[in-house]
């Protein structure tokens, strides 16, 4: 029998605008596959102090993205 462990990348996205962008009903897809493996979206950096304009904006877009709320990290740095 043959054992391997497979270490699987993060998948973060980075946005730096104060102002979030308007985002479309589909605008990132939540998931994707590497070699058959459903790869989920680990965290989502925005600037700090954002996090509730970033919510607001991707629950207009579709509600659907308020399951992703808790992965918004409010961590860049606003220059």
């Amino acid at each position: 029998v043959f054992n391997s462990i497979l270490t699987l990348p993060e998948r973060n996205l980075y946005f730096e605008g104060t102002t979030p962008p308007v985002f479309g009903t589909y605008a990132f897809f939540t998931d994707y596959n590497v070699c058959s493996v459903l790869m989920p979206l680990t965290s989502i950096h925005v600037p700090v102090g954002c996090k509730e304009a970033y919510k607001t904006a991707l629950h207009n877009a579709n509600s659907s993205y308020d399951e992703y709320f808790s992965i918004i990290v409010d961590d860049i740095a606003v220059q």
